[in-house]
């Protein structure tokens, strides 16, 4: 980034944080009248000071806390922020991060509104690498995001049980057919050279393209073939899918040995 920049600087603040919590208000375009008097100003802010510091305290810790920040509005639903102050919301960081902001932090609802806005993106067995800014169409450049979707799936669906939900029934089909598109896609072949081998590993890649999380264009090994690190995201795939749907329990047991080798 720039180390010199033109944007205005309201002042400098300063407060001793051995003294109490300190809570800075920015007053934004339309946000509460500031032309009134200043005790009427000073009501305000101690107001929303007061709510701020009552949401702070229905956290259990500052982590939990802090990973609200990343819990953003996506369409009609939510999803997560890959990274202030520029990323926008990535499937992949998106559902490597879904267990640790929303389920282990027993944000159960918010996990499934993620999970369902995401699963209206499925295209051939594909979820987006990510949502492009401005409503320019989602880029389907990763091989890794729809198997971590998955998994974040599985836990999602394991942790929900018991704690009932009326569109629980409706839900739980609508990801399972997330989770039987994608898997479908990659054994019938999709973009960018993504598809099962012949001997149940799944290949990837072309010039140009970078799918996995070494996701630079210009490196000295491309990731091009069977990214040891995708395999057993694909072989754990298969598992959660023959748990749901039958018909993928052959091809589980196709990439035996290859689970083995990667044990070894």
């Amino acid at each position: 980034m720039d180390y010199l920049e033109d944007l205005a600087s309201p002042g400098l603040f300063e407060w001793d944080l051995q003294q109490g919590i300190a809570s800075l208000i920015y007053f934004a375009e339309g946000f509460g009248d500031i032309s009134r008097e200043q005790d009427d100003i000073a009501e305000i802010v101690e107001k929303l000071r007061a709510q701020e510091l009552q949401r702070r305290t229905a956290f259990s810790s500052p982590l939990v806390a802090a990973a609200e920040s990343y819990l953003v509005k996506r369409g009609s639903g939510k999803t997560i922020i890959a990274g202030y102050p520029w990323f926008g919301d990535w499937g992949r960081d998106t559902f490597i991060s879904l267990r640790g902001l929303c389920l282990a932090t027993g944000r159960l609802d918010t996990a499934r509104e993620i999970l369902i806005e995401w699963a209206e993106t499925v295209s051939m067995g594909m979820l987006p690498n990510r949502f492009p800014d401005r409503d320019v169409e989602p880029e389907y450049n990763s091989v890794d995001a729809s198997l971590w979707y998955i998994i974040a799936v599985f836990e999602y669906l394991r942790i929900s049980q018991g704690k009932p939900n009326p569109e629980d029934d409706k839900v739980r089909v609508k990801l399972q057919q997330a989770i039987d598109a994608i898997l479908s896609g990659y054994s019938a072949g999709t973009r960018f050279r993504i598809k099962v081998d012949e001997d149940g590993s799944l290949a990837a890649g072309e010039p140009g393209v970078q799918l996995t999380w070494m996701d630079a264009k210009v490196v000295i090994t491309p990731g091009i073939g069977k990214p040891v690190e995708v395999q057993p995201l694909w072989i754990n795939a298969l598992w959660i899918g023959q748990s749901f749907f039958p018909r993928w329990h052959s091809f589980r047991e196709s990439v035996g040995d290859i689970r083995d080798a990667l044990l070894e």
